[in-house]
């Protein structure tokens, strides 16, 4: 099965669905039309999560109704080509990813190998190469694999030794940390898709309102991104009820040139929203 056409012929099919041309879904994709197109025809291999889901708010259809409709097996495939965007995997309601701890390289332990170093004189080049050293042990480790003969030309075989046993005390450590961290079960799951469901609800239902009044209020195109940041800004605050961020906010839109009756009506529209 080739899996970017079936990507592509099934957007192409909700889009027609919609009543909606390339043109609409240019603007949310923040891509332009041509490639797009090659998007629908299958062109693009392996397109991005992040790139799906622009295009999924663009047509108002909801994630799951989507993902419901592609092979399990297959999209894993996109979440090892998105291991950076933990996040959207988390929302992907239904879809199992892999949940093996990632452990990543602690900056307290470059911090300690540093001011260790310093302590022997070594110079500072020498320190980045140690430094480099610790990260490739650490690497090694994490990936499951015999760090006994990992050795740098040019360091100094003592100094080697200190830091690889640091570095191995640094992971069980982190390892150790990792394994606390209660898994994500299934309702919570479930619970997290259905709150970015329906954040991007209303979100899209806050912009859409927010464009007629600064349409209405004769606000230029070039203005228009800055009140839109700002009102996304809010909604975000407001939704987790972040009082005292909400009050640094508001200080700063007066010190902004943003028109402050604007923002005022663009408040109220979230409010309405969300209430």
């Amino acid at each position: 099965m080739n899996f970017s056409k079936v990507i592509g012929n099934l957007l192409k099919e909700l889009r027609k669905e919609r009543g909606l041309t390339l043109k609409n879904i240019a603007y949310y994709c923040k891509k332009n039309i041509s490639y797009l197109s090659k998007l629908e025809k299958g062109k693009i291999k392996e397109p991005s999560i992040n790139l799906i889901l622009n295009y999924l708010r663009a047509l108002h259809i909801p994630f799951s109704k989507f993902f419901s409709q592609i092979d399990e097996l297959e999209f894993k495939r996109l979440f090892a080509k998105e291991k950076k965007d933990k996040r959207l995997k988390k929302y992907l309601l239904g879809i199992r990813y892999q949940k093996k701890p990632v452990i990543n390289y602690p900056q307290y332990l470059a911090k300690k190998i540093e001011n260790l170093l310093l302590s022997f004189n070594i110079p500072k080049d020498l320190i980045k190469k140690y430094g480099k050293y610790s990260e490739k042990i650490f690497e090694a480790l994490s990936e499951g694999k015999d760090i006994e003969k990992m050795k740098v030309e040019g360091l100094d075989v003592d100094k080697m030794a200190m830091i690889k046993k640091l570095t191995e005390k640094a992971y069980k450590r982190e390892i150790k940390r990792k394994r606390q961290v209660k898994p994500i079960t299934d309702e919570k799951l479930k619970k997290m898709a259905e709150g970015y469901e329906k954040y991007q609800k209303e979100r899209l239902l806050i912009e859409e309102q927010a464009k007629q009044l600064l349409f209405n209020k004769g606000i230029k195109v070039v203005e228009l991104k800055d009140y839109l940041n700002q009102i996304r800004k809010y909604h975000s605050l407001k939704r987790k009820k972040k009082i005292k961020k909400i009050l640094k906010w508001e200080e700063t839109i007066e010190k902004s040139s943003l028109d402050k009756e604007i923002i005022k009506n663009l408040k109220a529209i979230v409010d309405q929203v969300i209430k």
